[in-house]
């Protein structure tokens, strides 16, 4: 699906974060809202960044991976896409040195984030969306940015509720087919040792458990289960790479029930066995 090319003013194409403290119900919170660019963005010697707020970043301009821990699941974000990020989480994001890169950033306090979760302002479910680059959501975010910086402490917390309406908005959306991989990837990943329980990631999908095999496999060429069996693949492979781990640990870490399982679809897959494979790594 492509979206119709916005071309995004000038001035949006800034680095400028407004941060602010508001007193919301008897307890002050820190929220910051605003754009930044590749020139701006944090440069840890690891290359990654581990959260201490909760964040939600809206891709303006661009495409980057984005990496959760070393290790961790790789997803490419590009323009129009908006990414939820827990606080706590360790990443890194790389941003395309050809395509440039500009994002807005809305975040919050950890725990009053954890708030908003439990009463289901934010919906965690949503880690992707797909949006489009639209003119009048980024001038929102722009408003907001702008309340934040300018405005007297006593209409703050008018900006704050701006802030949760948004966010409730952006992460309550259906989902659109452009979401489905990346959610699907995520929940399969998360479960490899067990079997896909179609109706959780229906719900985690947003689309109804009788529409979700069929538009899987449109997507993507390949069933569920399949898709699910070549992740497990993967992570074997890097597995077997470290000699301490046996065949068995690795055989049931994917949830198959003895190693002639593991084998079977490791063959099928790659044309070897887990032995012959680990045999010419050393």
């Amino acid at each position: 699906m492509s979206d119709e090319l916005v071309l995004i003013p000038a001035r949006f194409l800034r680095d400028d974060i407004a941060y602010r403290s508001v007193s919301l119900t008897g307890q002050s919170v820190v929220i910051f809202c605003g754009f930044q660019t590749a020139d701006h963005m944090e440069k840890p010697q690891d290359g990654y960044v581990e959260l201490i707020q909760w964040q939600l970043l809206y891709v303006l301009e661009g495409q980057a991976v984005y990496q959760l821990h070393p290790n961790g699941q790789r997803i490419t974000i590009q323009a129009g896409d908006i990414l939820q990020i827990p606080a706590g989480t360790r990443y890194r994001l790389m941003p395309d040195e050809n395509s440039g890169w500009a994002c807005v950033r809305l975040g919050l306090d950890a725990n009053f984030a954890d708030q908003l979760v439990k009463t289901r302002i934010i919906n965690h479910d949503r880690f992707v969306m797909h949006v489009g680059v639209q003119l009048p959501l980024v001038e929102t975010f722009d408003q907001i940015t702008h309340a934040l910086r300018n405005s007297p402490d006593d209409a703050l917390p008018w900006s704050a509720l701006s802030a949760q309406q948004l966010i409730m908005e952006l992460t309550h959306q259906p989902a659109r087919e452009d979401d489905l991989l990346p959610i699907c990837r995520n929940y399969l990943m998360d479960h490899l040792d067990q079997p896909i329980k179609i109706e959780e990631l229906a719900r985690l999908s947003h689309i109804p458990s009788s529409q979700l095999r069929i538009t899987f496999s449109k997507r993507t060429g390949m069933e569920l289960v399949e898709y699910q069996q070549r992740l497990r693949i993967d992570r074997a492979i890097s597995m077997l790479g470290d000699y301490s781990i046996s065949l068995e640990d690795i055989a049931h870490k994917l949830g198959y029930d003895n190693t002639g399982d593991l084998g079977v679809q490791f063959k099928r897959i790659t044309g070897q066995s887990p032995l012959q494979y680990r045999q010419r790594l050393f």
